[in-house]
């Protein structure tokens, strides 16, 4: 402020710079003083690319999506559109095909469909008007809430200039009073230069005062005796005048100081804890008591996974949660081989190693209530908008596990949605069906599998058996079960439901964590990761707390593992994602990354794997992910490293107690670690070959090659002649949780042959700890899954075959013909 002020010449009336209390604005306004164009312009707009918050966006491409129906409203020659008229124009159209569509309904039921989809096409037509306005109404409210703040400033303003008059109104009337009283009371209100002189003083006995000198404040306090006798005379008036210390700067000073310390200070501590406490008031979900009601997000308190089925604080039991099984009739077919880990290793009945070659499929985490996709394209089709046709396609492609997003809110909350839609009557065969998931130019000379529609199917409909009764989580376990019997292994993991504020908050964590002095000492450092490729923040009232996390898994794992046919057909087949990137939710090992006041992340784990495990002992499979170590290079639910040099050299959260705690736990050979990896696409890190194999080797390598041993453990197996890897020590096996790309970036496919040569350790990875495998999730089926996009088009049927041929060629993915 004092710079501020000094740069302008000082304050007002010749104060000294240092105590203006409003320091002078920027310098460059005055450059703007004839007008907002007179001084130089402001920066042409970026064109092209640009990168912001991680993330790359093109400035040239389309602020609104093209139109993918035929177009129905019209546009001048000048290509001006009257948006309000047209809307107005298709609204009415709406009706009448809404009444022609009654129309066919009653006479010829058959011809519906093309009915429909002339209603489909005209609410398409009004989105697409409705999205071309957005830029226009976006400019409208801000030059609304800009008008607002320049009204309210300057509303304020003329309160301030009216008080300021009312003040020189009262002084100006309290000086007359004064004055009106006469004698010397009338020199107290009377300004200094028209006071009588000063008579002077005598002069002090140990100090000669000059008469220029009394005006001097240094010599005049000096040369004044503490205990001095004042005489009648000048001073007499202003002594005697009760308010002659309004004058004084030491009383001012003073009343500011009060003023700060006893009302500014008080209010000002009291607003910062306000803002840093953490938000007790946001509505935490909770059960209602009808148990197909889900939560009610109006209900403040802690999560509370047995509210509303009959026995509150008390442990869920499968009677409580029966509700929740699905009714609708499964397909016949072969769940494939229940998996375990010993030595490290997913291993079958028979120790054989499993592959697990999976797919990420979105939907239950989107507001669907279903898998996405069965909706996507303008025309309906079996290959892209049937569920059983779609799961019989990826089974064909060779994919044999489905990782499946959801939300506990949408679960337990949301109503299915019915996909049951008309679709062409002549569904496809078995033998087209493997034609169609045949790779361009191979011939197989296999017979084809068998396929069958699925018990409840309707003819010329597509999801006919899917079921719509119950709860949204009722579907999720029918699916689960649906995937299982038709080969499938099945992971489920919650997922975080997008902010507007999220990315910049990460961002923001991003930067801090690059904001550190350089280690002349320390080895080549990997990249930072800088990043997301999917949305942020898990629900509220659910990771906020450890126990409404745990409750809230408790509250699906029950459900899953009280099914019937849990014990015979899916416990060793279905397997728990606990907590998807934690880094995304400010959670950390040793809670190192400041998560909003929450828990470390092996409070979460733990706590969760003893609840899970207590519901189903030693029948569930825990996928684990790495947070708090993004200086190591690694991405989003990647970091796993133990290692106290590359922890104390790069300022990483240490997984170590995590790891110490775990292999004291029963369920220690029950824990899969599952890292995201992505490519310098989604990621912007450059690292690729030795560099990214070292970090592997650093986060998760030497956990599935030498595994972790606990001190403690270690030494009561040497005190009890046990084997140490037995007691204390564990080896864990890696599955990749996500990994994907459009492969559209060349950066990319260097990165993914790299860790195809890590996961099959070639020769060139030389010493890297790690041990080969070749289990991986693929991000994602859906199109419209971000960054990596998917396997399909955005038709949701054309198969995508330079990803599909990448994996066959590079991760092990063998279809349906393959030997």
């Amino acid at each position: 402020m004092a710079a501020a002020a000094a740069a302008d010449g000082g304050g007002a009336g010749g104060e000294p710079a240092a105590f203006s209390q409003l320091p002078a604005p920027p310098a460059f306004y005055k450059l703007y003083a004839a007008g907002p164009d007179a001084g130089p312009p402001p920066p042409a707009p970026v064109a092209g690319e640009i990168h912001a918050l991680g993330e790359a966006f093109n400035t040239d491409e389309p602020f609104v999506p093209p139109l993918d129906v035929p177009r129905l409203y019209a546009v001048a020659p000048d290509g001006s559109i009257a948006i309000k008229a047209e809307l107005l124009r298709l609204n009415q159209g709406l009706l009448l095909l809404f009444l022609e569509l009654l129309a066919v309904l009653a006479s010829q039921p058959s011809a519906a469909a093309a009915a429909l989809s002339q209603i489909v096409v005209a609410l398409h037509n009004m989105g697409h008007l409705i999205n071309l306005a957005r830029p226009l109404q976006a400019e409208e409210t801000l030059k609304h809430a800009l008008r607002s703040q320049i009204a309210e400033k300057q509303a304020a303003l003329e309160g301030l200039r009216a008080e300021a008059g009312d003040a020189r109104r009262r002084l100006l009337e309290l000086s007359a009073q004064l004055a009106a009283v006469g004698g010397d009371a009338a020199d107290c209100g009377a300004p200094r230069r028209l006071r009588r002189p000063r008579r002077r003083r005598a002069a002090m006995p140990f100090v000669t005062v000059a008469g220029d000198d009394l005006e001097n404040p240094a010599i005049r306090k000096l040369g004044q005796p503490k205990h001095r006798q004042f005489s009648e005379g000048d001073d007499a008036a202003e002594r005697r005048c009760g308010c002659a210390f309004l004058r004084k700067g030491w009383f001012w000073a003073c009343v500011l100081v009060t003023i700060a310390v006893c009302v500014a200070a008080p209010i000002g501590v009291r607003t910062t804890q306000r803002l840093n406490a953490p938000v007790t008031e946001v509505p935490r979900y909770k059960f209602n008591t009808g148990l197909n009601v889900g939560l009610n997000t109006s209900t403040t308190g802690e999560f509370n996974a047995t509210a509303g089925l009959g026995a509150p604080n008390q442990t869920l039991t499968c009677k409580m949660v029966a509700a929740d099984f699905p009714t609708a009739p499964l397909p016949a077919g072969a769940p494939p081989p229940p998996l375990k880990v010993s030595g490290g290793k997913l291993v079958t009945p028979d120790g054989k190693e499993a592959q697990l070659h999976g797919v990420n499929w979105p939907g239950f985490d989107r507001g669907k209530t279903m898998v996405d996709g069965l909706d996507a394209g303008a025309a309906p089709s079996w290959e892209g908008g049937d569920f059983a046709t779609v799961v019989h396609t990826l089974r064909l492609l060779g994919f044999n596990a489905v990782r499946l997003p959801f939300l506990f809110t949408d679960l337990l909350s949301l109503p299915p949605q019915d996909y049951s839609k008309p679709c062409p009557a002549a569904a496809p065969t078995a033998a087209a069906l493997a034609a169609r998931a045949t790779a361009p130019g191979d011939k197989p000379d296999a017979a084809p599998p068998k396929f069958a529609a699925p018990p409840g199917s309707a003819p010329a409909r597509c999801n006919a058996y899917v079921p719509n009764d119950g709860s949204t989580l009722s579907r999720f376990l029918w699916v689960v079960q649906f995937l299982v019997g038709q080969g499938f292994y099945v992971v489920v993991r919650p997922w975080r439901r997008p902010r507007a504020c999220a990315r910049a908050r990460r961002a923001r964590a991003a930067r801090s964590e690059r904001q550190r002095p350089p280690e002349p000492a320390a080895p080549p450092r990997p990249a930072q990761v800088d990043y997301h490729p999917h949305g942020t923040d898990l629900e509220l009232g659910v990771v906020d707390s450890v126990d409404a996390y745990v409750a809230a898994w408790r509250r699906v794992w029950m459900s899953l593992t009280c099914l019937p046919a849990w014990q015979t057909q899916l416990a060793g087949r279905v397997f728990a994602d606990l907590l998807n990137e934690p880094d995304a939710l400010g959670l950390a090992w040793g809670g190192a990354s400041g998560g909003e006041g929450r828990a470390p992340l092996e409070a979460y784990y733990l706590r969760a794997m003893d609840a899970l495990n207590a519901a189903a002992p030693g029948q569930g499979l825990f996928f684990v992910q790495g947070g708090g170590q993004a200086k190591l290079g690694t991405a989003w639910g990647d970091g796993f490293t133990t290692d106290p040099k590359w922890v104390a050299e790069r300022g990483l959260a240490d997984a170590t107690p995590f790891f110490v705690n775990l292999t004291a736990k029963p369920y220690a050979g029950q824990v899969v670690l599952a890292p995201h990896l992505y490519g310098a696409s989604v990621t912007q890190s450059p690292d690729t070959g030795d560099a990214q194999w070292q970090k592997y080797a650093a986060s998760w390598g030497h956990l599935q090659s030498t595994g972790f041993c606990s001190a403690n453990a270690t030494a009561a197996a040497n005190a009890t002649g046990a084997n140490a890897t037995a007691a204390g020590c564990a080896r864990f096996p890696v599955v990749a949780g996500e990994v994907g790309s459009s492969l559209a970036d060349p950066r990319d496919e260097q990165y993914y042959a790299d860790l195809a040569h890590f996961m099959a350790r070639a020769p060139a990875v030389g010493a890297h700890d790690g041990v080969p495998f070749s289990s991986w999730f693929w991000w994602a089926y859906n199109a419209n899954s971000g960054d990596a996009g998917g396997l399909v088009g955005d038709d949701g049927r054309t198969l995508d075959w330079k990803k599909l041929a990448w994996l066959q060629d590079n991760l092990g993915l063998r279809p349906w013909y393959a030997k």
